[in-house]
Order: structure tokens, then sequence, then C-alpha cells
């Protein structure tokens, strides 16, 4: 009996360690520039519009790479989702999260950075940029 006890306290810690390793960037993004400051609108859903500077974002969907504007049209990730992983992983220090005055937040991960930019129209604008740009490039 004591050994089935410690055996399920050993599996149970064996699973919290994973648990407290959770991966960040849940959906695998990941942005391919094309060496361009072309900003390409991507998606739209309710209160939020979706854009690319200068590359190409991908997420995994079941194992597999798609393209960001695949995903998000097809239903496979929502916007919502996409902030809200970016959030826990900013709560959980995987990530850098910078807010500015006018209610903007910016996540700064390894390949790339998701703002989230509040608009003057009320749109909540998602902007995928490469790595040294940010909020005040795109408020300029």
């Amino acid at each position: 009996m004591l050994k089935k006890a410690l055996l399920c306290i050993l599996a149970l810690l064996f699973c919290l360690s994973f648990a407290s390793c959770a991966k960040s960037n849940v959906y695998n993004l990941s942005y391919s520039s094309d060496g361009s400051e072309k900003i390409d609108y991507i998606y739209f859903e309710d209160d939020f519009a979706v854009y690319v500077i200068g590359g190409l974002m991908t997420a995994e969907i079941e194992n597999e790479p798609m393209l960001l504007e695949q995903a998000l049209t097809e239903g496979n990730i929502s916007v919502s989702e996409l902030l809200a992983s970016a959030e826990e992983d900013a709560s959980n220090n995987k990530l850098e999260r910078v807010s500015y005055p006018d209610g903007s937040v910016q996540y700064n991960y390894e390949g790339f950075v998701m703002l989230r930019l509040n608009t003057y129209t009320g749109l909540r604008d998602i902007y995928f940029l490469p790595v040294g740009m940010g909020y005040y490039d795109i408020v300029k």
C-alpha cells in the first residue's frame, strides 16, 4: 500500500513538473521577414483588425504549420485566444509585456512583436512586427 502511494506521489510530481514548464507561445507563432516594410491586412473579427508588417506569420494547428491568416479565417484560432495566450505568457514572465497610456499593449516574443493597438475608432488593431519595431513605429 505504501509503495502504491509513493508511486502515485512520484507520478503526480512528474506531471506537475511538466505543467510548470508549460510552453509559451502555445500556437507556435512564427514570423518570417520578407525584408519589406509592407503592411498586410490579414483578418477582421468583431473589434479586431489584424496586420502583419514586413513578412508572414504562421501558426501551428494540430502539429501542422499554417498561415496565421488561414488559421484565423478557418476558425482554428481566434484573435481573443491569441491575446489571452500572450497575456498568460506575460503573467508567467515568459515574455515582456509593455503597456502604453492609450491602453495599447506590446508583447515582445523571441522572434517577433505582437502589438494590440487601441484606435480612436474603437477598433483594437493587432500588429505582428519584426523584432526592433514597436508601438512608436506604428503610431508615428
